[in-house]
């Protein structure tokens, strides 16, 4: 097609190489071409070069932020969003080029939306509640956006779109193998999806449901008429429905480990026992019959309100290494309970300062200690393990002149006084809504009213979720300032080696002792990794030799070509020799941003007055000196 006009399409990419040719043929008439590819190891970006797009690699972090990153990278106002196995039918073609001058002459129009036909098995589907389904797909780029979950991204458009009865072509499934397999795989996450939503599920509904689906789409929406290509598919949606849900039961009882008849009458009674325990104990310090201690330096204290990892060790290293560098200080403590170390065991009053260098450093300290001191070592930052942790603060204000504590996980750690409470609060969370042990609460609703701020993590994988906790933050308490962490899983390295990794489209098996393990596993989905089998230690597990050999024959059993597993976990497997087939995981934090409109904090704002004046000015003091 020799006319080229002023439209940018674009489309993300992985291993297309079987569509990307004809997909880029169909969009000949466009002037610009984005292929945003996440590590295809095929020919996809070599035949898209070729075929003149420009082709840009961008790491797969959910179907809504690739396109959406593929938008902001096109350079035209009217732009084609496309699917590699999608074509531009030639009449839809052709209707592009003839509306094209006309579009911006006083229409009210920002979007318009096609007909999507799928071909199945040698036939066009046009019944099976497949068709017309309409797409939005051409549209202002100024007036448009992505929207959606990561698996059911959406372009969405301000003001006004408009149906047009052409077809946009889907060639969605090569044969039928490919057609169950991929069923499989979008029910899978379709049901984790769910899950982290809070919704349930139980047999009856299971099998109303995949019925219900089966009966819809043959005779409600005329299945029937497809031939036997509309049976396959009818039965094939009934198949997915009921595997959605019956893999959504099975993640709401054994995803956590914790089983929802938790939550039902039996327990409760449990729950108001346990909540009235801890609110007499905080009544007790209120009313000064217990003392708090207070240290003569600032006291952070980062933590959180439920029980399992919601990602403070991460932050509480981000937030020291910001503080070090904007500041310039070395001798910043962290204050840790070591929990699970020999230290809180056997001497739980006696403060230790970590040192990498001490024998079975693991067994004294503990991992997450260890971990930090190893994360930190280049700022100079001091982690001192205690149980008490004022007895740990003083020996940072007196010994070691720090000017600055962080308590890690203090949230309810209120024999110490601090002077900035940050509450971090896991959007992978569906069980905050009970405490103990109906749930992961550790104390009632009303108690984040000590939090001075919030910081919401784990936002991307659970963007319905992030929105309840913050309609519920701003409920209870409108005046606190709410935060979002923006982290993501960087880089693979092999063992705790600096050598990166690239395993996009790799078989793994992964494993972990987390307080979350489930959140893990979803992270090193939604890079792109092909999760073979996954293990579940508890957390803070010590491991041993016989958990290395049965990691190594459950990798080779479930044909996995690496294992992969966590920074936490991977210093405590430094000793152990896996045959250069364990990789580590590195979740890095991009920055702390605000949940209003999405900019980036700086970090005097996240600090408050008190605590940064009082850093500014120890540096003056460093500085003369």
């Amino acid at each position: 097609m020799s006319t080229q006009l002023p439209i940018s399409a674009f489309i993300i990419t992985l291993n297309e190489e079987n569509n990307i040719r004809e997909c880029l043929n169909s969009l000949s008439f466009c002037d610009e071409i984005i292929v945003i590819d996440s590590g295809s190891s095929d020919l996809t970006c070599k035949i898209a070069t070729e075929l003149g797009a420009k082709v840009i690699f961008n790491a797969f972090n959910g179907y809504t932020d690739q396109k959406q990153f593929a938008l902001d990278q096109c350079t035209n106002e009217w732009v084609l969003s496309l699917d590699a196995d999608e074509r531009i039918s030639e009449k839809l073609a052709d209707f592009i080029i003839n509306k094209f001058s006309s579009l911006d002459e006083g229409t009210e129009i920002n979007g318009y939306e096609f007909k999507r036909l799928h071909y199945f098995m040698g036939s066009f589907i046009r019944h099976s509640g497949l068709y017309p389904d309409y797409k939005l797909r051409f549209f202002r780029k100024s007036k448009g956006y992505i929207a959606g979950e990561n698996i059911h991204e959406v372009v969405k458009v301000e003001g006004q779109s408009q149906k047009i009865p052409l077809n946009l072509i889907h060639y969605s499934w090569i044969n039928l193998q490919d057609f169950f397999s991929k069923q499989i795989k979008y029910a899978q996450k379709v049901a984790l999806n769910k899950h982290f939503a809070g919704k349930q599920t139980n047999i009856i509904d299971i099998l109303l449901r995949a019925c219900f689906s089966f009966i819809y789409r043959f005779f409600i929406r005329l299945g029937f008429l497809d031939g036997f290509n509309g049976l396959v598919l009818c039965l094939g949606a009934g198949i997915f429905t009921f595997y959605k849900y019956c893999w959504l039961h099975y993640l709401n009882k054994f995803y956590y480990g914790k089983s929802r008849f938790l939550t039902s009458f039996i327990f409760k009674p449990l729950q108001n026992f346990y909540l009235w325990g801890h609110n007499f104990r905080l009544w007790l310090y209120d009313k000064k019959i217990l003392k708090r201690n207070k240290l003569s330096i600032p006291v952070i204290s980062v933590g959180n309100l439920s029980v399992g990892g919601a990602g403070k060790t991460p932050f509480v290293i981000w937030l020291s290494k910001q503080i070090s560098k904007q500041f310039n200080l070395a001798n910043i403590s962290v204050l840790s309970r070591g929990y699970k170390n020999v230290s809180a065991k056997y001497s739980k009053n006696k403060p230790l300062i970590v040192n990498l260098q001490t024998e079975k450093a693991i067994d004294l300290y503990g991992d997450e200690p260890v971990l930090m001191t190893e994360s930190l070592i280049e700022e100079n930052i001091n982690i001192i393990t205690c149980q008490e942790r004022y007895l740990a603060g003083l020996i940072a204000q007196n010994e070691l002149f720090s000017p600055l504590a962080i308590l890690d996980d203090g949230f309810q750690h209120i024999q110490l006084e601090r002077d900035l409470n940050i509450c971090l609060i896991d959007c992978s969370d569906i069980d905050f809504k009970y405490a103990l042990p109906c749930g992961s609460r550790r104390e009632s609703l009303s108690e984040l009213k000590r939090a001075d701020i919030f910081v919401l993590t784990r936002v991307k994988q659970n963007p319905l979720i992030y929105q309840k906790y913050i309609n519920l933050l701003k409920n209870l308490h409108p005046s606190k300032k709410i935060y979002w962490l923006d982290e993501q899983i960087s880089k693979f390295t092999l063992g705790l080696s600096p050598v990166e990794e690239y395993l996009t489209e790799k078989k793994v098996l992964a494993f972990c002792g987390l307080g979350n393990s489930a959140q893990f596993f979803r992270s090193l989905e939604a890079k792109g990794l092909k999760l073979q089998k996954t293990i579940i230690f508890p957390d803070h597990y010590h491991y041993k030799t016989l958990d290395k050999d049965k990691l190594l024959t459950e990798m080779k059993n479930s044909e996995s070509q690496y294992l992969i597993t966590t920074l936490k976990d991977g210093v405590k497997l430094k000793d152990f020799d896996f045959e250069n087939k364990l990789r580590i995981a590195h979740l890095e934090i991009q920055g702390l941003k605000s949940t209003e409109n999405d900019i980036n904090v700086e970090l005097n704002n996240l600090l408050g007055s008190v605590i940064f004046d009082s850093l500014t000015s120890c540096r003056e003091a460093q500085e003369i000196d």
